[in-house]
């Protein structure tokens, strides 16, 4: 499959230079790096990016597009590392090792490419913004995700915050690309006739459609949208558009939910599904 970003043009992104390495403005950034608290937990957390927008997910209550989020990652890798290789920015331990500075750093397998822009910063922005869309009413969630993954990396001391700006701001003209040219990716691509997503407003799910049975998620779906049949109907039916290809059994789940909500509120099948 083709790439998502074949055609993004990373020619407009090489004008915005960084500052030089003997500038004040970089040694500006690198006291401020210093003085910033380090929580290695919170770094280590967020260096995994699949793994904080998964949990995000699970924590709006809401399916995670695993195969997207890997294509986006795996597609704008390449725009991403042109740009770190024009620029050629020292990463701030190593300029501050060569100023005699102090910084200490949280050393990290990623910290291996060089600095402008922040990677991470642009997979976060690209992602949150892309999940943002998916989901509207997570919206906040997923841009916060990406946030703190983009915050992360300043915390491990792994990014000035211009590069961490940069990123984030390449990552949002990314998924600009990315959504005007989304209709052309099958992966992108809704059913015809399917109706449009619209996430969970019910509790955090946090696993129950996928790990309840059939009866159990009858009555917790019940309980949860207060006899909400349009809503419960609707919620099962965006399971359904979504996994019917690549999880048929699942799907056939939520249709056999779907019919015994129907009879506990004593409602006809007069929604199609």
């Amino acid at each position: 499959m083709a790439s998502l970003f074949k055609d993004f043009d990373t020619k407009p992104f090489t004008k915005r230079k960084p500052p030089s390495d003997n500038s004040f403005d970089t040694d500006q950034e690198l006291k401020q790096l210093a003085k910033i608290p380090m929580n290695k937990k919170f770094v280590t957390e967020k260096d995994d990016v699949e793994a904080t927008f998964k949990k995000a997910s699970n924590a709006a209550g809401v399916e995670y597009p695993s195969a997207l989020v890997k294509k986006l990652m795996d597609d704008s890798t390449g725009p991403i590392l042109k740009l770190k290789k024009h620029f050629n920015r020292p990463r701030p331990s190593a300029l501050a090792k060569k100023k005699n500075m102090k910084l200490e750093s949280i050393e990290l397998k990623s910290m291996n490419t060089p600095s402008y822009p922040s990677g991470h910063s642009a997979q976060g922005a690209l992602i949150g913004e892309a999940l943002a869309d998916m989901y509207p009413k997570a919206a906040d969630k997923f841009r916060k995700a990406g946030k703190d993954i983009s915050d992360s990396r300043n915390v491990a001391r792994a990014h000035y915050k211009s590069d961490s700006k940069f990123g984030i701001d390449l990552g949002k003209e990314m998924y600009k690309h990315y959504k005007a040219n989304m209709s052309k990716s099958p992966m992108t691509k809704k059913p015809k006739g399917a109706p449009d997503w619209h996430d969970s407003d019910a509790p955090d799910a946090k696993g129950k459609f996928r790990d309840l049975s059939a009866s159990g998620l009858a009555s917790w779906l019940i309980k949860s949208r207060r006899g909400n049949l349009s809503k419960i109907i609707s919620s099962l039916n965006q399971q359904i558009v979504f996994n019917r290809k690549k999880n048929p059994s699942y799907a056939s789940k939520m249709r056999k939910t779907q019919d015994i909500v129907r009879k506990r509120l004593g409602k006809k099948k007069d929604v199609k599904s």
